[in-house]
């Protein structure tokens, strides 16, 4: 049996619209596709807010601490086109302190982690239009 292939949207996508990737979860992988996604893909300023507000998809004070952290680490907000381009520029030099301040935080707080980051992917992969 052949399966043809081809790429859209930042997912491999068998030609009857099934997707090779995995579902969408808390896991590395998830937060890799929707940065892939958010950075070489365009996004309308309404995305970008809802993409933000996907912080909230997670039990407080997760939004309080990607705030703080990604203010600490990247100077702003990922809340608008203008900050999303910015932070895309120098993500692979500021996401691993930035991770690393989010875990931190979480544990610090109480927040269970693995349920908070699949509650986010999940909610920004849907803004994006990622399987």
């Amino acid at each position: 049996m052949k399966v043809e292939t081809k790429q859209k949207n930042s997912s491999c996508e068998i030609s009857n619209g099934e997707t090779l990737w995995p579902p969408i979860g808390g896991d590395l992988i998830s937060t890799i596709r929707i940065a892939t996604k958010l950075c070489l893909g365009e996004i309308s300023e309404e995305q970008a807010v809802e993409f933000w507000n996907c912080y909230n998809a997670a039990p407080p004070p997760t939004i309080d601490i990607i705030a703080r952290c990604q203010t600490e680490n990247f100077g702003f907000l990922f809340d608008s086109v203008a900050n999303i381009k910015n932070g895309c520029k120098v993500l692979l030099k500021k996401f691993f302190p930035y991770a690393g301040c989010v875990d931190k935080g979480f544990t610090e707080s109480g927040v269970e982690k693995a349920s908070a980051f699949k509650a986010i992917n999940i909610c920004e992969a849907e803004v994006l239009g990622l399987k």
